[in-house]
């Protein structure tokens, strides 16, 4: 005769587990959003030079203010999506990289190689 045997209810620990407890029950609130004609695919944030940057599908780096969210500067950087942009640890320089073979060196300050 086939016994039959109980399994435990781990469905009420499984989803217990995987809940985030600093997590807040109410989603954050949308402040303010920045839109350029192009896709954004990389962005940078530095706040020692008040600025987000954004790397575009045309090729394009973005600079916007932190403070009023205006755009403050656009230079061509790539012939190709901007996939990557990174800043250095100090702030005093930006990475960019695309679909190419070349990583291009930028100031934050000036947008200039």
């Amino acid at each position: 005769m086939p016994t039959a045997t109980v399994q435990p209810d781990l469905s009420s620990s499984v989803a217990t587990s995987l809940e985030a407890p600093d997590c807040p029950e109410n989603p954050p609130e949308l402040v303010h959003s920045l839109r350029h004609n192009s896709t954004i695919l990389a962005l940078a944030v530095s706040p020692q030079h008040d600025t987000i940057f954004a790397g575009t599908q045309d090729g394009e780096i973005v600079a916007w203010s932190l403070s009023t969210f205006h755009q403050v500067s656009t230079v061509q950087a790539h012939k190709r999506s901007i996939l990557s942009l990174s800043l250095s640890p100090d702030g005093s320089l930006l990475f960019s990289s695309a679909g190419d073979p070349i990583i291009n060196v930028w100031c934050p300050r000036t947008l200039r190689r």
